[in-house]
C-alpha cells in the first residue's frame, strides 16, 4: 500500500526508495500490535506448505534473499509477511561504503533493477548486535550471507569469508558464500577452482555445524558450473543458491513486461528481475542432473506463482524473492507459496 507512494516520492533514486522504505518498516516493526495485525493480514505462521532441506525445517519454500535486508534492520517486519525464511546480508569482516552513488536503477518496463552497490555493508559487528537483539523473536530460519571486503586480496579472501561466519554464522539456520556479486572487481573470480575450495572449507570450519551454501554468477558456463559445483563438495558444501545478478543483457523481446528503449538499460551493475529467469533455469537444471540430492535454492526471474513454479519444476528445493518483492509487494509471498514441490 505505501509502496507506491514510495515510488512516487523518489522516482530517480530507488536506493533512497529502499531507505525509505527501511526506516518506515523498522518503526512499524517497533509497535507489537502493529506486527500482529501485518501477520493477521498475510496468514503468517500458518505453515501452508512446510518442507526440509539441508536438514532446515522451513515453514514455506518462499524466501528474501540477500541484499533487502543488507544489515539486519527489519527481520521481525519481515517475518510478519510470512518469509519461510530470510537471508541478511551480504555482511562484510568491516564496514564499507561501496560503490558511489548513484548505483541503482529501476527499468519499470521491464520489473527489472540494475545496481552496482558493491557490497556496501555496516560490518558483522554491527549485524551481531542487531542479531542478538531479535533473534529470540525469530521463528523462521535465518540465512548468513558472508563477502569479502573490496581491497582484500583475493588470496586472503578465504579469511574474511570465515571471519564473518565466525562471528555471525552462529544466528543463522544456514551459511551462504557470495562469491558472485559483479560489483567488486574480480569477486567473480572465487568461483573458481583454485579459490573456492578453500573459501568453502574455511567457512565450514567456522559454521558450527550449520550447512553452508555458495551463490553462483547467472552468468558461469555449463563448464565453469561443473567446477563450481565439485569445488563446494569437496570443500564440504552443503547447497547452492543459483543465482545472483547478471552483466548480461538478456533480450528483450518477449514476456509480460512491456518491452521498450530505457535510458537506464544500459546502465554497469548487475541486472535482475524477469529478464533474469532464462539464464538461472538451465543452471538450477543442470545442477539437479549432476547433484540429484545437493539441495538447491533458485533466485533470479520470479514474479508470479508460475515463475517460482519453474524453478521448482527444474529442481530447486527453495526460491527467494527480491525484485519481484519491490515491484508487486508482499502480496507476491502470499501468491507463491503454495507452489507444488
Amino acid at each position: 500500500m505505501i509502496a507506491p507512494i514510495i515510488f512516487a516520492l523518489t522516482e530517480d533514486d530507488p536506493e533512497k526508495a529502499h531507505e525509505l522504505a527501511i526506516r518506515v518498516m523498522t518503526r512499524v516493526q517497533n509497535v507489537p500490535l502493529l506486527l500482529q495485525l501485518i501477520a493477521l493480514w498475510y496468514r503468517a505462521n500458518e505453515n501452508p506448505n512446510p518442507v526440509k532441506v539441508a536438514g532446515i525445517p522451513f515453514p514455506n519454500p518462499i524466501g528474501l534473499a540477500a541484499g533487502f535486508d543488507k544489515h539486519a534492520e527489519i527481520l521481525l517486519f519481515l517475518q510478519a509477511l510470512d518469509f519461510g525464511f530470510i537471508e541478511v546480508g551480504t555482511a562484510l569482516p568491516c564496514p564499507q561504503d561501496g560503490n558511489p552513488r548513484p548505483r541503482q536503477f529501476r527499468i519499470p518496463e521491464d520489473g527489472a533493477i540494475i545496481n552496482r552497490n558493491g557490497f556496501n555493508s555496516h560490518g558483522c559487528a554491527a549485524v551481531a548486535e542487531r542479531l542478538k537483539d531479535v533473534h529470540p523473536d525469530l521463528h523462521i530460519p535465518l540465512g548468513i550471507s558472508c563477502g569479502k571486503m573490496k581491497d582484500t586480496p583475493l588470496e586472503k579472501a578465504a579469511e574474511d569469508y570465515a571471519t564473518v561466519a565466525s562471528q555471525i554464522g552462529t544466528f543463522g539456520a544456514y551459511i551462504a558464500i557470495n562469491v558472485s556479486s559483479p560489483n567488486t572487481p574480480e569477486l567473480r573470480r572465487l568461483q573458481g577452482r583454485e579459490y573456492l575450495e578453500n573459501i568453502v572449507c574455511s567457512v565450514v570450519l567456522q559454521s558450527a555445524g550449520k550447512p553452508v551454501f555458495v551463490k553462483i554468477s547467472p552468468d558461469l558456463t555449463e563448464e565453469e558450473l561443473d567446477i563450481t559445483l565439485e569445488a563446494i563438495i569437496h570443500g564440504g558444501g552443503k547447497g547452492i543458491i543459483i543465482g545472483n545478478t547478471t552483466t548480461a543483457r538478456p533480450s528483450r523481446g518477449t514476456g509480460i513486461f512491456r518491452r521498450q528503449p530505457s535510458r537506464t538499460y544500459g546502465e554497469s551493475g548487475g541486472l535482475s528481475g524477469p529478464l533474469l529467469e532464462e539464464r538461472v533455469l538451465p543452471l538450477i537444471k543442470r545442477s539437479r542432473t549432476l547433484e540429484p540430492k545437493l539441495p538447491i535454492i533458485g533466485v533470479g526471474g520470479t514474479y508470479d506463482r508460475d515463475s517460482a513454479q519453474r524453478k521448482f519444476d527444474a529442481g530447486a528445493n527453495l526460491v527467494q524473492l527480491f525484485t519481484g518483492l519491490v515491484y508487486r509487494g508482499p502480496g507476491l509471498i502470499t501468491e507463491c507459496r503454495n507452489v507444488e514441490i
